[in-house]
């Protein structure tokens, strides 16, 4: 599909350049990511998908455009490839600049990959389609979320929002952040949080050759910012965004069998579970697993839970 965003109404300073660079940039953050309208699959073989004329908003990160398809475009598809994404990178080339369909595994999506949604097989033999892990355009993608200032200092841009302790509400205002300090030796994870009087505040963490972010001690936490040794700027690959409220947009599908994955299901250990009984309040590290079963487990793990199919 080649490069065309449409026809739009772009206001630009007196003398300013129109090119897609300075049109590209003028729509990133301003829309949400996502599909708006249409993108549906259709099967046409066990191999071959159709994708409807679809709506979206895309970026790769530095830029982003709107993107409208007039027709279906045929995909392959296969089992080891089933997720349809659709993927820009901007090159500045009218030649080249054009949007993506592709078909991927789970573990093959970016972050910057629209997800229209996944091809479900039995056997080899194409049956349906999931739209679970689908991108939409959620508002709340912005609420309260830690970016990088325009001008990068020490320093990170806090989107307006509200939170709530107990029966105290805050609304969060758009602001700055307080001002981090680099380390003097090795690396360190800090926080971003909220504190019970709605405040942001920054948590230091503890300097190491491997840091790990401080404990949330129970207060919001928006982001884990990485900092290295005489850092003075905070740059977007700086920050973790670990908003606990925010729907990502891919590769948050947690399953009940198999081995688990960073990008699809999650495998759990060391966790802290509390024992019943007279050991109520002892606590115990377990590592937890779920898997699906048609019969009980002959020697079950201590911690270990597991879901009947057949009853």
């Amino acid at each position: 599909m080649p490069a065309d965003i449409g026809s739009q109404i772009i206001t630009l300073k007196f003398f300013d350049p129109v090119d897609s660079y300075v049109v590209n940039r003028l729509a990133k953050e301003v829309r949400n990511l996502g599909v708006y309208s249409g993108g549906y699959l259709t099967r046409v073989s066990d191999i071959s998908v159709t994708l409807s004329p679809l709506v979206c908003e895309i970026g790769d990160g530095t830029y982003q455009v709107r993107a409208e398809t007039g027709s279906t475009v045929t995909v392959a598809v296969s089992t080891l490839l089933p997720y349809i994404v659709l993927r820009w990178v901007y090159t500045a080339s009218a030649s080249t600049d054009y949007m993506d369909f592709v078909a991927v595994a789970l573990g093959s999506i970016t972050s910057t990959d629209i997800v229209v949604g996944k091809c479900i097989f039995a056997g080899s033999t194409l049956t349906g389609f999931d739209y679970a892990l689908r991108t939409n355009p959620l508002n709340a993608n912005l609420f309260l979320k830690c970016q990088a200032l325009a001008t990068p200092a020490m320093k990170v841009k806090i989107r307006a929002g509200r939170v709530s302790y107990g029966n105290s509400n805050f609304d969060i205002v758009l602001q700055d952040s307080p001002t981090f300090t680099a380390p003097t030796s090795n690396s360190r994870i800090d926080l971003i949080q909220i504190n019970s009087s709605g405040v942001i505040v920054v948590t230091q963490g503890v300097t190491a050759a491997s840091p790990v972010p401080p404990n949330y001690d129970g207060k919001v936490t928006l982001a884990e910012v990485t900092l290295a040794v005489g850092q003075t700027t905070i740059l977007n690959s700086n920050i973790k965004d670990v908003r606990g409220f925010v729907s990502m947009a891919t590769g948050n599908a947690v399953l009940t069998s198999g081995n688990q994955t960073v990008a699809g299901i999650k495998t759990f250990t060391s966790q802290v579970a509390l024992q019943g009984g007279a050991d109520f309040n002892k606590q115990q590290a377990v590592n937890l697993a779920i898997e699906n079963r048609t019969s009980d487990p002959a020697t079950p793990a201590t911690g270990q839970i597991w879901l009947r199919t057949d009853l």
